[in-house]
């Protein structure tokens, strides 16, 4: 780990987090350390939980509300912002996808599990509080708290290092061509389903493609910050 680390100017992304969890539980793992531990499975929490944030921002627009951020501040606020947004948020991602397979663009973008990311924050949480009883945590002859604990660590970075290597972004409404923009915002409002919308974004693909072709450019794409 080293002062580098500790020297360094603390970021507030998801992916800062990460890496900081990742160096932390490589320094517990090597110096059997319950310290960076501890520390270890916070980064991994806060990872977490700006991931969800970051997920809500572009479920809102890249924008949040006086209230929202309110909200977000809160104990598990993040997850309460997305819980409000999660319907359109999946409805978005569902036709970025759809409209990047009728595009034939070679990727798609992630869906995360929220339930997943709700149990590995509890979870995590456990580490993150005093230790009551050292016989039970710190200090346990087999060594079971260390080695759930720095299990609980990698499984989190595990799925942020799954996640990561995905697309993580939507399709801006304001950047569509009208007609796809009036196809996206009935199937946000649920008064089409997933079949229509790809039938109707097939049959004005052709035109849009040649439109496109001739303005040199395509439909903005915003990803996770």
């Amino acid at each position: 780990m080293g002062d580098d680390l500790l020297a360094e100017r603390r970021g507030v992304t998801s992916d800062w987090y990460f890496d900081q969890a990742e160096a932390l539980l490589e320094f517990a793992l090597k110096h059997d350390s319950a310290t960076a531990l501890v520390y270890a499975a916070l980064e991994a929490r806060n990872a977490l939980e700006r991931f969800v944030l970051e997920m809500a921002l572009l479920a809102t627009g890249g924008q949040l509300s006086e209230a929202q951020v309110r909200t977000a501040q809160r104990r598990d606020g993040a997850f309460q912002l997305l819980d409000q947004a999660l319907k359109n948020y999946r409805r978005h991602v569902q036709f970025t996808n759809l409209a990047l397979e009728v595009g034939r663009d070679p990727f798609r973008v992630a869906l995360p599990n929220i339930g997943q990311f709700r149990r590995l924050r509890t979870e995590l949480s456990d580490y993150c509080h005093f230790q009551a009883d050292p016989a039970a945590t710190v200090n346990h002859p087999q060594r079971r708290w260390f080695i759930e604990g720095t299990t609980r660590v990698k499984a989190a970075l595990d799925l942020l290092r799954g996640l990561r290597s995905q697309v993580n972004g939507i399709i801006l409404p304001e950047s569509m061509p009208p007609e796809v923009r009036e196809v996206f915002q009935v199937f946000l409002a649920d008064e089409i389903d997933m079949p229509t919308a790809r039938i109707r974004l097939r049959l004005m693909h052709p035109v849009l493609e040649e439109r496109l072709r001739r303005a040199g450019h395509r439909p903005g794409f915003r990803r996770s910050e």
